[in-house]
């Protein structure tokens, strides 16, 4: 399925016998279907949203305003989007805009978690957005997310008791300020609220992840990253008896244990917990990854064990000390004398 022009898909979700795919085109054509939506203003990229169940397209609309979606313009790249979506057949995306118009709107009860761009409504700087989408493409509810930098959307997730997760980076500070004359106040906690992991920007872009209710309130914001650039790409859950690969170790979750010491049956994103299962232990800061079987997981551990080992020979290498530098050592020492 496609248009006139470039269109691309950047994400994928499946539920039962529904296929949902998001993703971003140029085309000015021969995207809506079974919908009334149709390219929005002036520009060359909207996002788009598709329904399949089996194999027939069900819907297809756009999602958009008057400027780009899911492109940054001063890097001329596309960025990426995501979608998911709950029990009752609700969708929700996230993604990039520089739009100012047609992304928020409020919920049945008239609340909005951010209705404008960058906060204030001023122009050129991209932000991200989430909106909530009923199973037949109509907007529920829509929000930007983002600050006086920019802030780029990159994947969506909804967990078994329906809260929703999204995730991103940002240059974003946690306090945006109006310009200079302007008669509007500052607002705090932007992207993190008090509560957070990390409250601040350490630098540069830093990864973000929120949670939301289905309403479109937000329960909390934190930020990811330390004195360099970090992006946040992709976001899942945890459960009991995935198989995954932490650094080197291998392992298969046998138990997940709360900060409270409780047994839990998930790790929700944002919140910490022991996993038991490891063969061994991991480096800090090594990264978890979930993988489809045990076959893969020894696979990939072997791949970095080997690594490993090959990095540690070549430190080893490199901090020998040979006799034509151990005499060169005592001469300087005896000319100093």
């Amino acid at each position: 399925h496609g248009g006139s022009d470039i269109d691309r898909g950047d994400d994928v979700y499946a539920r039962g016998n529904n296929l949902y795919i998001v993703g971003t085109t140029l085309s000015n054509s021969g995207i809506s279907i079974n919908s009334s939506t149709s390219l929005s203003g002036n520009k060359t990229r909207d996002a788009f949203i598709m329904r399949f169940t089996h194999d027939t397209l069900r819907w297809s609309r756009y999602f958009g305003g008057t400027e780009d979606e899911n492109y940054s313009s001063s890097d001329e790249a596309f960025l990426g989007s995501g979608i998911t979506c709950d029990n009752w057949g609700n969708i929700y995306i996230t993604g990039t805009t520089l739009s100012q118009t047609d992304i928020a709107k409020a919920n049945s009860a008239g609340f909005i978690f951010r209705d404008s761009l960058n906060v204030y409504n001023e122009p050129g700087k991209l932000d991200a957005f989430v909106s909530k989408f009923d199973a037949f493409g109509n907007q529920i509810w829509g929000s930007y997310y983002g600050g006086d930098g920019a802030d780029v959307g990159t994947d969506v997730t909804i967990d078994d008791y329906n809260f929703l997760y999204i995730s991103g980076y940002t240059s974003s500070s946690n306090k945006t300020k109006p310009q200079r004359g302007s008669t509007k106040k500052q607002v705090d906690n932007v992207i993190a609220t008090p509560d957070a992991w990390q409250i601040n920007n350490e630098g540069g872009y830093d990864g973000y992840f929120s949670k939301f209710d289905t309403s479109g309130k937000r329960i909390w914001g934190t930020f990811i990253g330390a004195n360099d650039n970090d992006y946040l790409q992709r976001i899942e859950e945890g459960e009991d008896g995935d198989v995954f690969v932490a650094g080197a170790e291998v392992g298969k979750v046998r138990a997940l244990i709360n900060d409270k010491g409780q047994q839990v049956k998930q790790a929700i994103p944002g919140e910490p917990v022991e996993v038991l299962g490891l063969n061994g232990s991991p480096d800090a800061g090594d990264s978890l990854d979930v993988v489809t079987d045990e076959a893969k997981a020894r696979e990939v551990s072997e791949y970095r064990q080997a690594k490993r080992k090959k990095d540690m020979a070549i430190k080893a290498v490199k901090g020998r000390t040979t006799i034509d530098q151990l005499l060169a050592q005592k001469e300087a020492a005896l000319l100093v004398h």
